[in-house]
C-alpha cells in the first residue's frame, strides 16, 4: 500500500513537471517564432534617420525580418509590372490603386483575392475600423469581378482634407481677397504674376510618373468635375443626378483647360509642372515659387518652413471658399472618399507561411495596441503618456508641431504624425490635428456647397477585362492632350482641336468603355 502510494505521488509529481515543461514551451513557441523574410517596397530611398522601430517591432513580435525595395515613385507602375512579370515582385504591395494598373495585375493572377467571408477568419479587425454601413458601401468600391477583395485601403482620418491655400502677406500686400468665382481667380493670378513675377499657381503633390492631369484636379473642382477625376472617371452630376460616364469628353473639363491655358500662357503655371519629382517642386518651393494650392491645410507648418527660406515672412493660410464656375448656384467641395487611395495586397507568389505571419501582424496592427504603436510610435523614445492621453514628445514633427527635429519615418515608420497605419488612434486625430474638425465644419452641410462620391460599379469578369485595356489607352491619350492644351500645342477653345481630340478618344474605343460604365453603374443599382 505504502509503495503504491509512493507511486501515485511521483506519478503526480512527473505529470506537473511535464505540463510545466510543455506549458514552457508553448509559452517559448509563441514568443519566439522563426524569424521569416517578408519583402515589400518603398519610394523613399533615404534610411530612418535615428532609428527603425518599425522593422524592430515587426521582428521582435512577429518573428518578421521586413525587407523594402526602393521603387521611385516616377518608375512606379513600369517596374512593379516588369517584377511581377518576372516573378520578382515584392511580397507585400503597399500602393495598389486603379490607375496604377491594379485591374491588369488582378486580372494577370498577381494579387491574392478574399472572399468577405475570408476576410472575416483570417483578418477580423479589418472588418473592425468600418460600420456595417460603411463596409457594404466600400466592398462594392473595391470588389473585383468575381466578388474578392484584392486591395485593401485604410480608412481616412476626415471627411475633409484639402482646401485651396494662399500665401495671406503677398495677398494682403496688394489689398486682395481669396476669388469666389473663376473670373475673380483668373484676374488675382494675372496680377500676381504681374506684381511678383512669381509662379502663381502650384500643385500639392509631385505628378511626375503619374497623370500630369493631377496637377489641375483643384481647377477641375471649380467647374463641378471630380477632384478624384483621374481615378472615378465617371460621375454622378450631384445637381442634375444623371450618370456621367466619362469626365473627359465633357464641356466643362473643356471649360477647365481653356482657364488653365491662359494661365499657363501667362505665366501663372510652372513649367515643369508635369514632369518635376517631390524633390524638384519642394526645391522650387523653397526659391519662393507658388502663392496658391490646390493642397493639404494640416501641411501649412511644414510649406512655412520650406518658403520662410526665401521669404521669411510667408503666411500659407486656407481659404473658406472655392472658386466656382457657376456662381451663386454652385460651389463645389472635395469630401474624401472612407478610404485611403493607396491600398494593401499580397503577391499570390507568397508563401502560405509568411502570409499566415504577415495577417498577423496586419490583425495586431488594427486592435487598440497595434493601432496606439502605429499612431505614437515608442512609449518613451516618441510619446509619453499624461494621464489616459498619449502625447508625442517635443521632438516629433505634427501638424501642430511643424518644427519638431524628427518625424516618425526617421524611426522607420512609413507614415507621418498622426495618420497611423490604415486607421489613426482617434485621439490623435483629435488632438493633434484639429484642422479636420474646423475642414468639416466649413464645408459640410454649406448651403450650395456640393461634393461627388464615388459611385459602386459592377464589372462582369470579361468587361473587367476589356476595361482594364481601354482604360489604360484612353487615359493616356487624355493626358497627352491635356498637356497639348495646357501648353497651347493645340487650342481647347478650338472646336477644331477640341474634335480632334474627341476624334483619336472614339478611335481608340471611348464608346465601348462608355456603354461599359454605363452598363456597370446600372447594374450596382439593381
Amino acid at each position: 500500500m505504502k509503495c503504491k502510494k509512493m507511486f501515485v505521488i511521483l506519478l503526480t509529481i512527473t505529470f506537473m513537471v511535464s505540463v510545466l515543461t510543455l506549458g514552457f514551451s508553448f509559452g517559448k513557441a509563441a514568443t519566439s517564432k522563426k524569424l521569416i523574410t517578408i519583402t515589400t517596397h518603398t519610394t523613399s530611398n533615404q534610411p530612418p534617420a535615428v532609428a527603425d522601430l518599425y522593422k524592430k517591432k515587426l521582428r521582435e513580435k512577429f518573428g518578421i525580418d521586413l525587407k523594402t525595395i526602393y521603387i521611385p515613385q516616377s518608375d512606379y507602375v513600369t517596374k512593379m509590372s516588369l517584377l511581377f512579370a518576372s516573378n520578382m515582385a515584392p511580397d507585400w504591395i503597399r500602393a495598389l490603386r486603379p490607375e496604377y494598373n491594379l485591374n491588369e495585375w488582378i486580372a494577370a493572377g498577381y494579387l491574392i483575392g478574399f472572399t468577405p467571408e475570408e476576410i472575416k477568419k483570417r483578418w477580423p479587425n479589418y472588418l473592425k475600423i468600418w460600420t456595417k454601413e460603411e463596409w457594404d458601401y466600400l466592398y462594392k468600391i473595391v470588389r473585383y469581378s468575381d466578388g474578392k477583395v484584392y486591395s485593401f485601403h485604410g480608412r481616412r482620418i476626415a471627411p475633409v482634407d484639402m482646401a485651396f491655400l494662399y500665401r495671406k502677406e503677398i495677398f494682403d500686400k496688394y489689398n486682395l481677397k481669396f476669388p469666389t468665382t473663376v473670373d475673380e481667380f483668373y484676374k488675382t493670378c494675372i496680377l500676381l504674376r504681374q506684381k511678383t513675377g512669381k509662379v502663381v499657381y502650384l500643385h500639392a503633390n509631385a505628378v511626375s510618373g503619374n497623370l500630369s492631369l493631377w496637377a489641375f484636379t483643384g481647377i477641375f473642382l471649380m467647374y463641378g468635375l471630380p477632384e478624384l477625376a483621374p481615378r472615378q472617371i465617371s460621375y454622378v452630376d450631384p445637381l442634375t443626378k444623371k450618370f456621367v460616364p466619362f469626365a473627359f469628353n465633357q464641356s466643362n473639363y473643356r471649360q477647365a483647360l481653356i482657364l488653365i491655358n491662359k494661365l499657363y500662357k501667362a505665366g501663372c503655371i510652372w513649367k515643369e509642372y508635369a514632369t518635376a519629382t517631390r524633390d524638384q517642386l519642394d526645391k522650387f518651393r523653397t526659391q519662393g515659387q507658388g502663392i496658391i494650392m490646390w493642397a493639404y491645410p494640416a501641411n501649412i507648418g511644414t510649406y512655412n518652413n520650406l518658403y520662410r527660406n526665401t521669404d521669411k515672412d510667408t503666411n500659407w493660410v486656407w481659404s473658406k471658399d472655392v472658386p466656382t464656375a457657376y456662381p451663386g448656384k454652385a460651389y463645389f467641395f472635395k469630401r474624401n472618399p472612407l478610404h485611403f487611395a493607396d491600398g494593401n495586397g499580397f503577391n499570390s507568389s507568397i508563401s502560405k507561411e509568411k502570409l499566415e505571419r504577415l495577417l498577423q501582424y496586419l490583425n495586431w496592427a488594427l486592435s487598440e495596441e497595434g493601432q496606439i504603436f502605429h499612431t505614437y510610435g515608442e512609449y518613451g523614445v516618441t510619446y509619453k503618456k499624461e494621464g489616459d492621453k498619449y502625447v508625442y514628445l517635443n521632438h516629433i514633427q505634427t501638424p501642430t508641431n511643424p518644427s519638431g527635429k524628427y518625424s516618425l519615418q526617421d524611426y522607420g515608420f512609413p507614415f507621418a504624425a498622426p495618420n497611423g497605419f490604415m486607421v489613426a488612434y482617434p485621439q490623435a486625430v483629435e488632438t493633434y490635428a484639429p484642422i479636420y474638425a474646423e475642414l468639416a465644419k466649413t464645408f459640410m452641410n454649406r448651403p450650395k456647397y456640393y461634393y461627388i462620391r464615388e459611385e459602386p460599379m459592377m464589372f462582369t469578369k470579361e468587361e473587367m477585362a476589356e476595361r482594364a485595356e481601354l482604360e489604360s489607352n484612353i487615359m493616356a491619350v487624355v493626358d497627352e492632350y491635356c498637356m497639348k492644351f495646357v501648353t497651347g500645342q493645340l487650342d481647347p477653345s478650338n472646336n477644331k482641336d477640341w474634335q480632334q481630340y474627341l476624334n483619336v478618344l472614339n478611335k481608340i474605343g471611348l464608346q465601348r468603355l462608355i456603354t461599359i460604365r454605363i452598363n456597370a453603374y446600372n447594374r450596382a443599382k439593381k
